[in-house]
């Protein structure tokens, strides 16, 4: 398998950033931010969805000119196939069409207490080339950013996994609600999405400070009017509800805002942003969502996230913690493989079936493919190992058959072979490359292989 990264690609799908305070501690707040990114995992380039990881932050003071505070990087601590869900006779319902791929990443932050609290970013480039809504998506960022007030605050969470598809022609409704640890009183209402990173710079370090550009819609669309309908789509402000009948088959940029406020004051703003996809599905037996399989290390527990039913039922009950529920919690102490099966009842009666396959794994690992093309057509042009779990490359080699070095880079962001050494072209024929990692277990370890170079 042998995989490419152009200089920009258009996989980014959406994301929101929510944060948790935790405590006080000497004169700091501490917080826990996790920032959410969705990848198109269908059309978008493998590589490029590798390169996400990992996701780098910015610190900025909460007021203008937003002094620059420090930058950061995590890498992800889950990935998930998000369920493709659209309205049906038998409620929401699994489809087969398109791939989302959500990653959330974990920050710790200790902020010394301030008057004007304190803006995080993450930006990347490049959107989806294919929205319908968007001038020029392909070279379009992504902006997602939370403030955190002077005082103590935990940030409002959307209450539901997102919905990719909605049927042409036919009503739909998508909750966009969220709940506030604190109490806060919540308001929402369409927003535009916001640029950041370049096609020239797809992954800033750090990302810049506010105040940000929104993007720019095609004309007949804006933030507020995101998708076509047979008439003006509505959107709540008290519930977050999003109703509509969609007229025009497309892909379209859906920005939405859940506003905080305390004391007539409003605190924070908390943003998601999807694609939503408007498509001519058909009628189909009803069958509801397990998820998409999984990866998992030894001793990793996972929480499963099935959708589209009313009532659940799990089989076998094997290392889940409750099997009539959509997310038991499964605990996996050793490798193998294991199938679920879940039986659905919607709330219209209707029952059907899904499968779910949880390959767990002793440790984490990389992927090298064992061929690439680098001939500068855009295809394949680059080696490049792919992490399987949270894994941390330290070493990447590449050794020619006369056993010298054409190739070595310390990090997974530089890991990425042209097939050149010192700027010449090398020739075709097979190749060693040594890699060294350390693993989820902070194990170091060293793999080998071939790879053959093809022109």
């Amino acid at each position: 398998m042998a995989v490419v990264i152009p200089a920009k690609a258009s996989h980014t799908a959406g994301g929101e950033m929510t944060y948790k305070f935790l405590r006080d501690s000497a004169g700091y707040h501490c917080y826990m931010v996790s920032l959410a990114i969705y990848q198109d995992c269908q059309n978008g380039v493998p590589e490029a969805i590798a390169t996400d990881n990992p996701a780098y932050f910015g610190l900025y003071e909460g007021a203008a000119p937003y002094p620059f505070v420090r930058a950061d990087s995590a890498h992800y601590s889950t990935s998930e196939v998000v369920p493709q869900l659209t309205n049906s006779s038998c409620g929401n319902a699994a489809i087969a069409n398109g791939c989302i791929l959500k990653k959330t990443f974990l920050l710790h932050y200790a902020l010394r207490n301030n008057i004007t609290g304190y803006t995080v970013v993450y930006q990347r480039c490049c959107r989806n080339a294919g929205l319908t809504n968007i001038s020029f998506p392909g070279d379009e960022g992504m902006t997602l950013y939370c403030i955190i007030p002077s005082i103590p605050n935990t940030s409002a969470v959307f209450n539901n996994p997102i919905v990719q598809n909605i049927p042409i022609g036919r009503p739909f409704q998508l909750d966009f609600s969220a709940t506030d640890a604190d109490g806060d009183s919540l308001s929402y209402e369409f927003c535009s999405a916001l640029q950041g990173a370049t096609s020239s710079d797809i992954k800033p370090w750090p990302p810049t400070p506010p105040p940000y550009t929104n993007v720019n819609y095609t004309s007949s669309f804006a933030a507020q009017n995101p998708i076509t309908c047979a008439a003006a789509p509505q959107f709540n402000p008290v519930t977050g509800m999003f109703t509509g009948i969609a007229s025009q088959i497309g892909l379209y940029l859906v920005s939405i805002a859940c506003h905080e406020w305390r004391g007539g004051v409003m605190i924070n703003t908390v943003r998601r942003e999807i694609e939503l996809s408007v498509e001519s599905i058909a009628a189909a037996n009803y069958k509801p969502n397990a998820g998409g399989n999984l990866t998992l290390m030894a001793g990793e527990t996972h929480q499963f996230h099935a959708a589209g039913a009313k009532e659940y039922t799990w089989s076998p009950a094997s290392y889940l913690d409750n099997t009539h529920i959509p997310n038991p919690v499964g605990m996996f102490p050793d490798a193998g493989v294991f199938t679920y099966t879940i039986h659905g009842v919607s709330d219209s009666g209707c029952t059907g079936d899904d499968v779910i396959y949880v390959n767990v794994i002793a440790a984490s690992t990389f992927m090298v493919p064992n061929a690439f093309s680098p001939n500068g057509d855009g295809i394949n042009d680059y080696l490049v190992p792919i992490p399987v779990g949270n894994s941390d490359l330290t070493d990447f080699r590449i050794f020619n058959r006369l056993g010298n070095k054409v190739f070595q880079a310390s990090d997974l962001y530089n890991a990425r072979w042209d097939g050149k050494y010192r700027g010449k072209q090398q020739d075709m024929g097979v190749y060693v490359w040594e890699l060294q990692f350390t693993d989820n277990n902070k194990q170091n370890r060293l793999i080998k292989g071939n790879v053959t170079l093809i022109r």
